[in-house]
């Protein structure tokens, strides 16, 4: 098992300068979504589903979009991946309260694979600082292969740009501790199988999760700072590829830190990992994924938030190798 690590420093240079650059931040936590074409579509809880609840009654909406570059190219035991191209992911997510201390949720994706064209943005964003390009320095810029192969032959052909609706989910959450500092929820959710599988939108099976969400503000005494952690587990439903390898129970932790630089700017920086979710010798499916994003969030009037991230994979090749994200958040109560 390779364990390659780095630090992103760009993006935290990057999302620094962007955030401070917009006028007017909410301490809430960035999307953390996995954006992977073979990793993406499973029911994994994203960070934003927190233990802050609405109140009965109320509603917010919020709307994301990311595009994650892919780069990976791995061989062994049998078994070889090609992972080249980009996929863009679009959301938009209901939440509404429904009585004391309880909030329901939907989440509505629409996925793009696609060859794309930040190949060149990514080479020249690594090459500045440093950062290994990996199977990037020997193909083409541009292109779209998404290819895995085992002893059995090729599994996954995958050359053409495609689009279409993702697999939605519901969630919903109950806030159990309630302090001044310090709140908890218990966390549900339930992703169904409306994408297609054979096109990478979606993978075809039902799947649960089940957590616990905490946020605390003025962490470790000091007001500006906050904090969040998630730690969930994952029920997967058989998928429709790859069904004799993948993982039915899958376990996915979360943490961040929060500075509110200003009343309307918050700066972030977070970090998940999640277990396997194939039984495999290829890192990107068969190893832990540990990521991190940075960004921040604006507060451009009482009622809306502009959010902005970039993350990367900071073990090299277990996730989307580098992935921006815009969101916008809305209460219109």
């Amino acid at each position: 098992m390779r364990m390659r690590f780095r630090i992103p420093g760009s993006s935290l240079l990057l999302c620094t300068v962007t955030v401070l650059a917009c006028a007017g931040a909410y301490a809430d936590p960035l999307h953390d979504h996995d954006n992977g074409p073979l990793t993406g579509a499973f029911g994994i809880p994203d960070s934003t589903e927190g233990s802050v609840l609405l109140d009965p009654g109320a509603s917010a909406w919020s709307a994301m979009v990311m595009t994650a570059s892919h780069s990976i190219d791995d061989d062994r035991n049998g078994e070889s991946i090609i992972l080249d191209g980009e996929t863009t992911r679009f959301e938009f997510i209901y939440r509404r309260g429904i009585g004391r201390n309880v909030e329901v949720g939907i989440e509505l994706p629409y996925v793009w694979h696609e060859s794309g064209g930040l190949d060149q943005a990514v080479d020249t964003w690594h090459d500045s600082f440093g950062f290994p390009g990996g199977s990037r320095e020997t193909r083409p810029d541009d292109l779209l292969e998404f290819l895995y192969t085992d002893e059995t032959g090729t599994r996954i052909d995958f050359t053409t740009n495609v689009n279409g609706p993702g697999d939605a989910r519901l969630f919903a959450g109950w806030n159990f501790r309630s302090e001044t500092t310090h709140t908890m929820a218990l966390r549900v959710g339930a992703k169904l199988p409306t994408g297609d599988s054979d096109d990478l939108l979606g993978s075809g099976g039902v799947d649960l999760s089940l957590g616990i969400a905490g946020d605390v503000t003025e962490w470790l005494g000091f007001e500006r700072l906050s904090a969040y952690y998630r730690a969930n587990a994952i029920y997967v439903g058989e998928p429709d590829l790859l069904s004799d390898r993948y993982n039915d129970v899958v376990g996915h932790l979360a943490v961040g830190l929060g500075w509110q630089a200003t009343e309307k700017i918050d700066l972030r920086v977070q970090s998940a990992l999640r277990t396997a979710l194939y039984d495999s010798d290829i890192e990107v499916l068969g190893d832990e994924s540990v990521t991190i994003v940075f960004g921040g969030n604006v507060r451009l009037t009482k009622k809306s938030v502009l959010s902005i991230a970039v993350s990367e994979d900071i073990k090299v090749d277990s996730a989307p190798d580098v992935a921006f994200q815009l969101t916008m958040r809305y209460w219109p109560d």
